[in-house]
């Protein structure tokens, strides 16, 4: 359906409420019925109407809370890893009531391994200000959104679109990199991030503002991708600069966007250390990679060494029955690159009766998750299954 047009500046100003955090800040209004920023609001829209997205879990029963669950799991996350970890959010925690009361470590088991683990604690944090502030209600504007923990600019403007109907400017990576190949030649090697951010306001219909963000997200994540652009598919290839500029335009595009800095390699050991069918945890510093989540304790050093681990943590008197080099593993984040030495150590029943020091506990393996622990825990875990000599 066409987008009726704005023409005034009243009607402008509307437009842009999703961003808008004073009255007098200025308004950019775009009147020409050609406007390349109306142009692209309509041509995405036509496309939802024909490709979009409409059977997303979070699009179903669809309530701020729900909303604001999946714009946070999205962050840096592709839909289809996150369908199955929403389902089951949604089941532990169905309302932000239940969030808000529940333990970060419950939060935190629910988490475990979809990854930027920070995101589960700063959720929860914020469903427990909300609750205790707003009587569980999420608000309507940017200026309240993004004062909560873990809602930055982009996601404040999703939540206003696919929540609330209002126009939300959302400009996440897949939007960035459709607006940025639109513009191309106009921007240059570099687009300055406030140029971007006028150029996304411009962009945003006071119109089915839901229905185009997840048009923009859509087409950014489906059709104009990193590395294989489609763009015969694109709504916007007619008036593309990226596209008008033929192969070497678009092979640089996509060179600019795929290169990735080097991860740098740290080495690591980890004791496995087990008891009865149990795994000794250790929670992590809340700084740093994993902060605040369980995994098998880190050794000092770079090599696995059990006596200089049992002197440092009190457990020297523990009874060693078996002590196995585990082969190597590697894991990566974003930016590290983990070279991981493990060894497996399993302790007699008597060890049991030896105190833990502070910040450890016995996981039982084939217990239902708890308590938080990376997808790299969960790894080291499992070394420990093909310990079960008597």
């Amino acid at each position: 359906m066409p987008l009726t047009k704005c023409s005034l500046a009243n009607n402008c100003r509307e437009r842009r409420f999703g961003l808008i955090l004073s009255s007098d800040a200025p308004i950019d209004c775009p009147s020409e019925p050609g406007d390349l920023s109306s142009w692209i609001a309509d041509q995405a829209l036509s496309w939802f109407d024909q490709h979009g997205r409409r059977d997303l879990p979070w699009q179903h029963h669809r309530t701020p809370y729900r909303v604001w669950v999946a714009e946070v799991m999205l962050q840096q996350t592709q839909v289809r890893s996150v369908i199955p970890y929403f389902h089951a959010f949604m089941r532990r925690f169905p309302t932000l009531q239940a969030l808000a009361s529940a333990d970060v470590d419950d939060v935190l088991a629910m988490w475990t391994g979809l990854g930027y683990y920070r995101r589960a604690r700063n959720l929860h944090a914020a469903a427990k200000i909300l609750q205790e502030r707003l009587g569980g209600r999420i608000p309507r504007s940017l200026e309240h959104l993004v004062a909560l923990p873990g809602i930055g600019r982009s996601t404040a403007g999703a939540i206003l679109a696919q929540a609330y109907g209002l126009p939300g400017v959302v400009l996440d990576a897949n939007v960035r990199r459709v607006l940025t190949r639109v513009h191309a030649r106009t921007f240059g090697g570099s687009v300055p991030e406030a140029k971007l951010w006028q150029l996304a306001i411009s962009c945003t219909p006071a119109i089915r503002p839901d229905d185009y963000a997840q048009a923009m997200m859509d087409l950014g994540s489906s059709v104009c991708r990193v590395r294989i652009p489609n763009c015969s598919a694109c709504p916007f290839e007619t008036r593309c600069e990226t596209a008008q500029q033929g192969d070497s335009a678009l092979s640089s595009s996509v060179a600019n966007r795929s290169a990735k800095v080097k991860a740098r390699v740290e080495a690591i050991a980890y004791v496995v250390l087990t008891l009865d069918g149990q795994v000794l945890l250790e929670r992590r510093p809340e700084k740093g990679p994993w902060g605040g989540l369980w995994a098998p304790p880190e050794c000092l050093g770079t090599a696995p060494d059990w006596i200089r681990f049992a002197s440092a943590h009190g457990l020297v008197d523990s009874v060693v029955v078996a002590q196995t080099r585990l082969p190597p593993l590697t894991h990566e984040l974003s930016h590290l690159r983990y070279a991981i030495t493990p060894v497996r150590v399993r302790l007699g029943s008597r060890s049991e009766q030896i105190p833990l020091p502070a910040g450890f506990r016995w996981h039982g393996g084939y217990r239902p998750k708890r308590f938080g622990m990376s997808s790299l825990a969960l790894k080291l875990i499992d070394l420990a299954e093909p310990d079960s000599d008597p």
